[in-house]
């Protein structure tokens, strides 16, 4: 991944549920690729197999 850019096209979270409520963890990022593909990086593996993407935010100052 030596030619990517810097900033993610996604980052990637996985999910766990909580009675009605669903709670999402970072766990990576995911860049677009010039042979319109996708490669990334994932931290962690979740136990559950489940993933979810969305599209790359700035991190917001609280």
């Amino acid at each position: 991944m030596s030619e990517t850019k810097k900033t993610p096209d996604f980052n990637v979270f996985m999910t766990t549920e909580n009675g009605d409520k669903t709670h999402y963890t970072k766990i990576g990022a995911v860049w677009k690729n010039k042979t319109g593909g996708f490669g990334g990086n994932l931290e962690a593996f979740p136990a559950n197999g489940r993933i979810v993407l969305f599209p790359y935010q700035e991190k917001e100052d609280k």
